[in-house]
């Protein structure tokens, strides 16, 4: 819960962890962190259920892996991956401010493959961003990600409709209209 609201920590606006000053962020909406942390901590799991011996793995395998992704998270897992979901930001809004309609074609290309991996779930808090910016100051275009994702899932319903209507295989005609 602190990762998603740090002022439920306390005060000061960063951690002092062994000596380390780690600055508190919201977490909320970031996907990124998340992924690396679950991949540490599975892999983490792996090493100490083939290092540990039976007799205290039990107990000190979930410990220790919990132990070490969470200091490790706050550490340097979310600070680091934070500044990479803001790259990524920056790089849709540059995509769209340099190439237009080029470009957000090229991003809708790429979205039902940013939909597997879950990172359109990061999309909200860039859209929040983006239509204050647009609402306080007048800056930028507002809203431009959900139409190019509309678009996406428009076009993949067409595609799901074209096979429909042209295959001749009843089993490849009956997947596309489920």
């Amino acid at each position: 819960m602190i990762m998603t609201t740090p002022d439920l920590g306390g005060k000061e606006a960063f951690w002092d962890i062994l000596g380390f000053h780690v600055t508190q962020t919201n977490y909320a909406y970031q996907v990124i962190p998340v992924l690396v942390a679950v991949w540490l901590l599975a892999n983490l799991e792996k090493f100490f259920h083939k290092k540990l011996p039976s007799a205290v793995d039990f107990t000190f395998t979930p410990l220790l892996s919990v132990m070490i992704t969470g200091f490790l998270t706050f550490t340097v897992i979310g600070p680091v991956m934070l500044v990479v979901s803001d790259a990524i930001t920056n790089a849709i809004v540059w995509l769209y401010n340099t190439t237009g309609a080029f470009g957000m074609g090229l991003f809708g290309g790429t979205y039902s493959l940013i939909v597997m991996t879950g990172l359109h779930q990061s999309f909200p808090a860039i859209e929040t961003q983006l239509l204050s910016a647009y609402n306080n100051n007048g800056t930028g275009f507002g809203d431009y990600i959900f139409v190019v994702a509309s678009m996406a899932n428009v076009a993949q319903g067409a595609a799901t409709l074209a096979v429909y209507f042209l295959t001749k295989n009843a089993k490849t005609k009956g997947l596309s209209s489920s």
